[in-house]
């Protein structure tokens, strides 16, 4: 393997650099969702445990982008995540 990546062979460097790019992806994704949990807990609105792995298990960026902007302003977090499920 040493070789080939001071050959820099082509298949083994995108093999790398996807798994960095998914790696990356998958950070800011628990970052994102981690935020959610973050702005809820310091506005009084801690999640069950239940309700924190449903905000964890959300991977679309799209999803967690709406939900840390509605967690900033929702009244409770049963009813964040309900409309977080029936937004497109």
């Amino acid at each position: 393997a040493r070789a080939l990546l001071a050959k820099r062979n082509a298949v083994l460097t995108a093999t790398i650099d996807a798994a960095a790019a998914q790696a990356a992806a998958q950070a800011a994704a628990q970052a994102k969702a981690h935020a959610v949990i973050t702005v809820l807990v310091a506005r009084g609105l801690a999640p069950a445990p239940g309700q924190r792995a449903a905000i964890l298990a959300v991977r679309d960026p799209e999803a967690q982008e709406r939900l840390l902007i509605a967690s900033a302003t929702c009244t409770d977090v049963e009813r964040l995540l309900a409309d977080a499920a029936r937004a497109p």
